[in-house]
């Protein structure tokens, strides 16, 4: 059984932090470590998601918090998490976001039976005027590639799950500056030629 991390870079989600940390807690698949970057956070964001651990003893013991000693921005974030990350496959959730009970499951499944190096599924994007099912692109590598240039298509590095000794072997990081970061990583996966998979059920609720 794959053990997957999932990593969320924590930075002034005060209103959100409980309701993605409970749809964390919540995950049907059993084999599962979290962990969250405090990013030198200025509301209760780390307050709110210590109370929500406490309503979950068991998946508390599970928990690694990491503390930045001084902001550094989404990107190095996760990186922090990435290199703090034990499982055998890991997922990014933005702390504003939430999943379905089963998206890892589901995920970890397709990934086994397919030996894929990422698998991306479904997201709902909610909170804006036009609310809708995202579904992944089955597009040609040259194609995705193209779209990630023209800042086009689904570049979101969340609702995939990735091959953690993939990303090792082709030393796939995050980069440290905040704009298109992205896409920047997917563009690293796909010029190293990483094995893709789709997915059509939706896992991921995205808070536009």
């Amino acid at each position: 059984m794959l053990k997957v991390s999932i990593l969320v870079p924590v930075y002034g989600v005060g209103p959100y932090i409980e309701q993605c940390a409970e749809s964390l807690f919540l995950q049907t698949y059993p084999t599962i470590e979290f962990i969250f970057v405090n990013d030198c956070t200025q509301d209760d964001s780390i307050e709110k998601l210590k109370a929500c651990m406490a309503r979950f003893p068991q998946q508390a013991a599970k928990v690694k918090i990491i503390h930045h000693h001084e902001n550094h921005g989404l990107g190095a974030s996760r990186q922090t998490a990435l290199e703090a990350a034990t499982g055998d496959a890991v997922t990014i959730v933005d702390s504003d976001d939430f999943l379905e009970p089963n998206a890892i499951a589901l995920l970890v499944e397709k990934m086994v039976t397919s030996g894929a190096d990422i698998v991306e599924g479904a997201y709902y994007r909610m909170g804006c005027k036009h609310e809708k099912v995202v579904l992944p692109a089955h597009t040609s590598k040259k194609r995705r590639i193209k779209t990630l240039l023209w800042h086009k298509g689904n570049g979101f590095i969340w609702g995939k799950l990735y091959r953690r000794s993939f990303l090792e072997k082709n030393q796939i990081r995050f980069a440290k500056y905040d704009y298109a970061e992205d896409k920047f990583f997917n563009m690293q996966c796909y010029l190293c030629r990483a094995k893709y998979i789709f997915l059509s059920r939706i896992g991921y609720i995205y808070r536009k």
